[in-house]
């Protein structure tokens, strides 16, 4: 994806990639094939974490489940991330960003007054997930540093999304107040009076907007 560097495409020439992938090693390997597999038990092997984003029993399915991942290294740290865990009634359904945040309930923090929930337009817990891996797999290492103990860490990307929901689960357990409601700032605006101006105002010229926050 662009920005690119000149003419030249490829992954080394990538604004984008390289923005996310600074220092980074990357190998590509097809683990329906013998030799990929034979590849990965040597890197886990040599690993502290292995950390993924598949659908539940996707790894499982290729022959990497946590039990594997230990017999190769008994204190592995192995953080799995998808919509659900991989226990209970919702494990077997597939999510992506968007569909997280519905469920969590933060699509319903956006919209117009009278208005359905109108979503964020962005995919923040793709982002927000993986930044919640990289706690736990912090985490998971300090205990291993202090027990020897490696572990699984289940995390369900809709439970992190529910945790962003502090304030508002508080609000209604409380005080019994949703958090979209009559009365209250609604779409872009800030409940907190000092974030001023703080929206999205038209500009000049036709359909043309600026966001402002302050």
């Amino acid at each position: 994806m662009p920005p690119f560097v000149d003419e030249r495409r490829g992954v080394d020439f990538g604004g984008g990639f390289n923005n996310h992938n600074v220092e980074k090693y990357g190998i590509a390997l097809n683990l329906r094939t013998e030799r990929a597999r034979e590849l990965l038990a040597e890197i886990v092997k040599r690993s502290d974490v292995v950390a993924e984003n598949f659908a539940a029993g996707v790894l499982e399915r290729w022959g990497f489940g946590y039990e594997r991942l230990r017999e190769l290294r008994p204190d592995i740290v192995y953080v799995s991330n998808c919509g659900f865990g991989h226990r209970g009634p919702y494990a077997s359904f597939k999510t992506w960003g968007p569909i997280v945040q519905a469920l969590c309930g933060l699509t319903f923090t956006s919209g117009l007054p009278d208005r359905e929930p109108a979503g964020w337009g962005y995919s923040y817990m793709d982002h927000t997930g993986g930044m919640v891996m990289a706690i736990a797999i912090l985490l998971a290492l300090i205990h291993r540093e202090r027990t020897g103990e490696g572990q699984w860490v289940d995390l369900a990307c809709t439970e992190a999304g529910l945790a962003l929901h502090g304030p508002a689960i508080l609000d209604w357990t409380v005080n019994g107040r949703p958090m979209r409601r009559p009365g209250s700032p609604h779409s872009n605006r800030s409940e907190s009076p000092p974030m001023a101006p703080h929206g999205i105002y038209p500009a000049r010229g036709e359909d043309e907007w600026v966001a402002i926050a302050c």
